[in-house]
């Protein structure tokens, strides 16, 4: 009987985030991709300071979101293929290891934070299911959107 009574009010606010609203700020991603064949979920962001597209894969298993990139010797053992060029992770981008993100990415990933390649970079290695995976290094770039009240805006964000 007292959930008969609270369900319009907690109707009314699943709504709520709904209602568009006079100065919105959202931003509204097409997300691209498929389970089969493909098997995984990317978004098209434009990453940089010369706001360069880029395909981030979600990653659907962990909160972090990663790209391919030309990290010189041997960037990729399989990379997806992709219309653009892959990112140039510059160190001046990398989060230390001792930063608070390279702790909670690695709580995340139920994995051990090895320093190993030195406190200037945070190192991760995610395996799937599948077999695939995403090893690399967390780094920080900015992220240009445009918001759906059409304004431009750009954040840095930390990716894999």
């Amino acid at each position: 009987m007292a959930a008969a009574r609270w369900a319009p009010v907690v109707g009314l606010l699943l709504l709520l985030p709904l209602l568009p609203s006079a100065s919105s700020s959202a931003v509204v991603l097409k997300l691209h991709g498929n389970v089969y064949p493909d098997g995984n979920y990317y978004v098209t962001m434009n990453i940089g300071e010369q706001a360069t597209p880029y395909f981030l894969d979600i990653d659907t298993g962990s909160t972090l979101t990663w790209l391919e990139c030309d990290a010189g010797h041997g960037s990729c053992e399989t990379c997806n293929e992709v219309p653009h060029k892959l990112y140039q992770a510059k160190q001046s981008k990398f989060v230390p290891c001792a930063n608070p993100m390279c702790d909670a990415l690695h709580q995340d990933l139920g994995a051990i934070k090895n320093c190993k390649n030195g406190p200037q970079q945070c190192d991760y290695k995610i395996r799937y299911l599948d077999g695939s995976g995403s090893v690399g290094v967390l780094l920080t770039d900015k992220f240009a959107f445009q918001t759906a009240n059409g304004h431009n805006t750009g954040s840095d964000f930390a990716f894999g």
